[in-house]
């Protein structure tokens, strides 16, 4: 699978059930084999990723639960994708990125093992 940033960005939108976390994993894996300047935030990307991932693939989840810190992450996840897309400078993608990973770090004790 190849892709870009924005078909990144784009699978974002479609939120984070496990079978968009998968085709979202596959475009991170895609672009860090072609993103050299932006490989490094898009690798926390897809760890955090991939968190949400086991966690969501654990048990169900009920919306309710999951839909402000989904909301949350998805939010400071496209504000990173649109640093990265706009070709921002470290200092800013860097601090997007530390916003990422506090997102997923911060889950809600409901959350599935978070």
């Amino acid at each position: 699978m190849s892709g870009t940033i924005g078909d990144l960005r784009d699978a974002l939108t479609g939120g984070l059930h496990v079978n968009n976390l998968n085709r979202m994993l596959e475009l991170c894996g895609a672009l860090l084999a072609t993103e050299g300047d932006s490989r490094l935030p898009l690798f926390v990307l897809a760890a955090c990723l991939r968190r949400l991932h086991s966690l969501k693939d654990e048990v169900p989840v009920r919306a309710s639960v999951v839909e402000r810190p989904d909301h949350e992450f998805s939010d400071a996840a496209g504000r990173l994708l649109d640093a990265l897309a706009d070709g921002e400078g470290k200092d800013k993608v860097w601090a997007l990125a530390d916003e990422v990973v506090g997102k997923t770090l911060s889950l809600p004790r409901e959350y599935p093992s978070g």
